[in-house]
């Protein structure tokens, strides 16, 4: 019977519901692991307000926050480029040596880092896990979902004490900054840039409301990246899906759920294949 496609009433097949992301489950067993690997609480992290990183202790979030505050001390000794953290220079010394450790699984595209191949992966399956709680918009990157809901706040948190000119990213804030210089304004850059950082994280903190993060393959909900990262790498590692089938599943809304189709081989709950009919 293995690979022959059944269909099934969805609320017979998946009678046990998360309550607190409305996922559904064949037994009481899956239903249990999944609040106790999702929606644990008693996990503490610490969270960027600026970007919505997650860290397991203060320390790293400390040391996180020079990104924000500018503060590059390791220096590279080739070209000079300087970064906040001594790891981000080693990942970068891989630039001058041309190595290209991550290949891409799809097109054999190979990158210097990790996370930059996982990012290009995304262009192949089209996975945004990102998702704006305010109106649905999915993002494939972090970065572009803050961007967005900046949007909606039509927040312009980086405040310019020398005009008093607003901006929604640091990155404008900075080149703001230069043209004051060009003026023969005595601007102190690293003070403006940490200050007006960390007003933004004040304004951020008490405004933007916090994201989740929506598994493509099962729907599975996630309050931080790492956990949905986690969660693909544990449940998803060997679930390579094509363009088509994960468009398919990214445009799912409400309305697409009945009827369905379940091409079940083996009753495993991260192998079902799930196909809309309209």
């Amino acid at each position: 019977m293995a690979g022959i496609p059944v269909e099934f009433d969805e609320t017979v097949v998946n009678q046990f519901s998360c309550k607190r992301c409305d996922r559904t489950f064949k037994s009481k067993r899956d239903q249990t692991l999944h609040r106790q690997e999702v929606h644990n609480h008693n996990k503490t992290t610490y969270e960027c307000k600026l970007c919505a990183k997650n860290f397991c202790n203060s320390g790293n979030l400390d040391r996180h926050m020079k990104v924000h505050n500018d503060v590059r001390p390791f220096v590279c000794n080739i070209c000079s480029k300087a970064f906040a953290q001594a790891v981000n220079l080693q990942r970068h010394y891989a630039v001058h040596s041309g190595e290209r450790p991550y290949q891409c699984t799809f097109c054999n595209k190979s990158f210097t880092q990790q996370s930059n191949m996982k990012r290009h992966k995304m262009t192949h399956t089209g996975e945004k896990p990102f998702r704006c709680q305010r109106c649905g918009r999915y993002f494939s990157q972090l970065v572009n979902l803050k961007k967005h809901k900046l949007g909606h706040l039509n927040a312009k948190p980086y405040q310019c004490n020398y005009c008093e000119k607003g901006f929604t990213q640091l990155s404008n804030f900075k080149r703001h900054l230069q043209s004051h210089i060009k003026e023969g304004v005595d601007v102190d850059v690293p003070g403006a840039i940490q200050q007006a950082t960390a007003l933004a994280r004040e304004r951020l903190e008490a405004e933007q409301k916090p994201s989740f993060f929506e598994c493509m393959i099962c729907r599975a909900i996630f309050e931080t990246f790492g956990d949905y990262e986690k969660h693909e790498g544990k449940c998803h590692v060997d679930h390579e899906r094509s363009q088509i089938e994960v468009n398919q599943m990214s445009h799912m809304h409400t309305d697409d759920y009945l009827p369905m189709k379940f091409s079940v081989p083996d009753l495993d709950t991260h192998e079902i294949i799930i196909e809309t009919t309209h």
